[in-house]
């Protein structure tokens, strides 16, 4: 329960005519919505920051041929994959600093 803080303004024949509002919210409830809203779009910013990018790249040997089904692992970690018949590979990563490992 608040004080109605919502009106209507109408103008008609050059007077101001000021009446509140029917039916609308509390300045109480709209200050929970507008918390809510902002802890929402908070919440979405920061699960965003910590999420995987792709990393694209390719296996070659010392003559820059493409190494077909290489395997790829990220050292320290269970991540890893394996080159396309191109040597191609794609990996997700969170933002960081990784040693690969070709094999």
């Amino acid at each position: 329960m608040g004080l109605d803080l919502y009106y209507r303004m109408n103008f008609k024949d050059n007077q101001e005519l000021i009446s509140s509002a029917s039916g609308s919210r509390s300045c109480t409830t709209f200050a929970i919505s507008m918390i809510k809203a902002i802890l929402l779009c908070w919440v979405l910013f920061v699960a965003n920051l910590g999420a995987a990018t792709p990393i694209e790249g390719s296996v070659v040997d010392a003559d820059g041929r493409p190494l077909p089904y290489a395997s790829i692992a990220v050292k320290g970690t269970n991540k890893g994959a394996v080159a396309n018949s191109q040597g191609r590979f794609e990996l997700n990563l969170s933002p960081g600093e990784y040693t690969l490992i070709c094999q």
